[in-house]
């Protein structure tokens, strides 16, 4: 597995409060076949000053050398999950380029759980930006959106993911959804997502070392039963893969 949205940087957001207990997580990462993770904490406009690129390149480098030292080879990656919000415009104009996944063009998002906003149109982004590099450039990023079996519209109507999807959005869904670790609605709209060919990646979305083996566990146990072996690898692997590339992801209705 290619794990592209964890939270494994200690002290920056909710997950691990210091470096020891990241280590845990990578090691637990390490020992259920994850080969590489995207470490992303989550950003906000409000705590941009402390919680940017150059922060979590600089926590990134000193989990590294610590993973070196525990001989744990786990490959650790570039990201964050950044909250998509009318003052987006603003972080980005402060810290492009953003810590997209692993540095390419994919950029991990997250929407509020309870509506989806009026400005999900991906060229509104542009609006009030008067730099030219990021006028020209914020459109060819790709964003992934997290999650989206948790947010209630979703729940209610797959319809909504479907419009998401029809805007440019990728879909990126929780293995622990698949585990039930967030109730069983969630996870019968993850269920539901896959069967109908709503997700492009799933990922851990993990925030501690206990947690991550239970997700990492039973949710792949439950992907693969209810997706099949050869879609669940496409979830997992190939299609983060090619996230780390750079390159278009393959749909589960193409996936024979």
């Amino acid at each position: 597995m290619i794990d592209l949205h964890c939270h494994i940087l200690a002290a920056l957001d909710d997950g691990p409060k210091v470096i020891e207990e990241s280590v845990a997580m990578a090691r637990v990462a390490a020992e259920h076949g994850v080969s590489a993770i995207a470490a992303t904490p989550h950003v906000l406009e409000s705590q941009a000053v402390t919680v940017n690129r150059a922060r979590i390149e600089q926590a990134l480098a000193q989990l590294r050398e610590r993973l070196r030292a525990e001989g744990l080879g786990l490959e650790l990656l570039l990201g964050a999950e950044y909250f998509l919000s009318l003052d987006f415009p603003h972080l980005v104009a402060k810290h492009f380029p953003l810590a997209s996944l692993a540095g390419t063009r994919y950029v991990l998002v997250e929407l509020p759980l309870t509506h989806l906003p009026p400005f999900l149109e991906y060229s509104s982004f542009k609006s009030g930006l008067h730099d030219e590099n990021l006028v020209r450039e914020l459109p060819l990023l790709r964003p992934v959106i997290a999650h989206p079996e948790r947010y209630l519209e979703v729940a209610r109507s797959l319809q909504n993911a479907e419009r998401i999807r029809a805007l440019g959005y990728l879909l990126q869904l929780n293995l622990g959804s698949f585990a039930g670790l967030y109730g069983r609605g969630i996870r019968k709209t993850a269920e539901k997502m896959v069967k109908a060919g709503l997700a492009d990646l799933v990922a851990s979305d993990g925030h501690s070392a206990s947690s991550l083996k239970e997700i990492l566990v039973e949710g792949t146990k439950r992907l693969r039963k209810v997706a099949g072996e050869k879609k669940a690898q496409l979830l997992l692997q190939e299609n983060p893969a090619r996230v780390l590339k750079g390159q278009a992801l393959e749909s589960l209705e193409d996936c024979a």
